[in-house]
């Protein structure tokens, strides 16, 4: 499980484990396989029928995954287009001032910068040290 993956996430991966692995049982149950992952299946299980059985049902499983996360990012774009064809566009002067913001230099020592980062003045060893501890806190304490 990742560092940072929900508990919730992981419920969620194992119910859609289990119903692809569910929907493969059917699948064979009903004597629906695919010809050519059987085909497959059966020369890596050497013509044991129940291995190719088991090798199927691990490459059906990755292939039904694959084309759901295809068909998820294809929705997932669709919607990013939609947003941005239905989204309004900025008029003239909202363009200038945002190329005005663009052209603008920006003082490099800004403390909007390094909101996050504690920063002592003189000393960057320091701020490196605090920052580090604080990294480590949240690595310890999300372990």
């Amino acid at each position: 499980m990742s560092l940072f993956k929900s508990k919730q996430d992981a419920l969620t991966e194992n119910l859609y484990d289990e119903q692809v692995h569910g929907a493969v049982a059917s699948e064979i149950a009903a004597g629906e396989l695919v010809p050519g992952l059987w085909a497959k299946a059966f020369a890596q299980a050497d013509g044991n029928e129940q291995r190719a059985k088991a090798i199927y049902i691990k490459l059906r499983v990755d292939q039904l995954k694959l084309s759901n996360a295809a068909e998820v990012e294809r929705s997932r774009e669709a919607e990013r287009l939609r947003a941005s064809v239905t989204a309004p566009r900025p008029t003239q002067e909202q363009r200038m001032q945002q190329q005005e913001q663009q052209v603008k230099p920006q003082d490099p020592h800004s403390p909007q910068d390094r909101q996050w980062m504690p920063v002592v003045p003189g000393r960057p060893w320091v701020s490196l040290l605090v920052n580090l501890a604080v990294v480590l806190g949240l690595y310890l304490l999300l372990k």
